[in-house]
């Protein structure tokens, strides 16, 4: 069978029997990546994910005066640092791709 006859099939399958066929995915798909409403929705809900683990990742910093250790101290403020530089980072490259 040829790829003419399949999209024609298909097409016969999505307009009179109403099933959703692997060309009617792939074209919802696209119109859904072509958005930019659903991007910017997804692209929201991603930072607020991404700043949502960033406040529960503080929540060790504060436990930080219990240790009188410097090395300890030094441990949690470097993880601390590196997770704010990927969420700043993702965000830098967030905001590049809506521009």
């Amino acid at each position: 069978m040829s790829n003419q006859e399949n999209f024609k099939n298909e097409d016969i399958a999505l307009k009179y029997l109403n099933i959703n066929t692997d060309k009617f995915n792939h074209e919802q798909k696209l119109s859904l990546q072509k958005n930019p409403v659903r991007r910017g929705l997804e692209g929201c809900n991603q930072l607020l994910r991404k700043v949502g683990w960033l406040y529960i990742g503080h929540f060790p910093c504060q436990l930080l005066p219990m240790f009188d250790s410097g090395c300890v101290y030094l441990a949690f403020n470097m993880i601390f640092v590196f997770v704010v530089y990927a969420a700043l980072k993702y965000a830098f490259n967030l905001i590049n791709m809506f521009i």
